[in-house]
């Protein structure tokens, strides 16, 4: 009885087959884990969003937006990072035994410029020291911020951000081109430099609180 072998031709269709469905399922698998990393950042830039205007709501705290920047205060700062390390101290403040924050994953904080709140501030907030911390987005990025009394001017505070990967960036809020005015004119926008990690302020593939 003759065994009839695959010839070459047949080998390679078959393994030009294999190649195809393996590169089809690498290809939707980090489609899906982008999709995914979107969808955290976005809940995370919400739950956020409900802390700012928790703290905005109490009326022990002026019923303002945390600023742009800790220098508002006086405080002395590095410059890098400002906005969304105002904001981490301004909503892990404690109040009584809670916070304006529900609990946050420890893989969305980090200190990526590594500095400390100097100055003498006291934020009394639920960390056991004076670090900087920053909310970062699913890439590892830090959160961007700006109180709406910065937008015509972000200049007035460093608008500079060191990115995950030790980049340094410049941000600053951007006039909506259909609406021609900022976004959240009379509160805050808060966004993440999303997928590909490049600051587009707010557009692009970023990921925020007002698209």
């Amino acid at each position: 009885m003759n065994r009839r072998g695959f010839t070459l031709i047949e080998l390679l269709v078959v393994i030009f087959i294999i190649s195809v469905l393996i590169s089809i399922g690498s290809v939707t698998y980090v489609y899906m884990l982008s999709r995914g990393k979107v969808a955290e950042t976005q809940q995370l830039i919400q739950q956020v969003s409900m802390a700012i205007e928790a703290y905005h709501n109490d009326e022990r705290y002026g019923g303002d937006y945390p600023p742009s920047s800790l220098r508002a205060y006086k405080i002395s700062t590095n410059g890098v990072n400002d906005g969304i390390e105002s904001v981490v101290a301004h909503v892990f403040k404690l109040i009584g035994s809670d916070t304006f924050i529900g609990e946050v994953k420890d893989k969305f904080f980090a200190n990526t410029d590594e500095d400390s709140i100097g100055g003498g501030f006291d934020p009394k907030w639920v960390f056991g020291d004076l670090k900087a911390r920053e909310l970062v987005d699913s890439w590892g990025n830090p959160l961007i911020y700006f109180h709406h009394c910065d937008y015509k001017e972000p200049g007035s505070h460093i608008t500079k951000y060191k990115l995950g990967n030790k980049k340094y960036i410049q941000a600053k809020p951007q006039i909506d081109k259909k609406k021609g005015m900022y976004p959240n004119w009379n509160s805050f926008v808060i966004w993440s430099c999303g997928p590909n990690g490049e600051n587009e302020n707010g557009g692009g593939d970023d990921v925020s609180n007002f698209k």
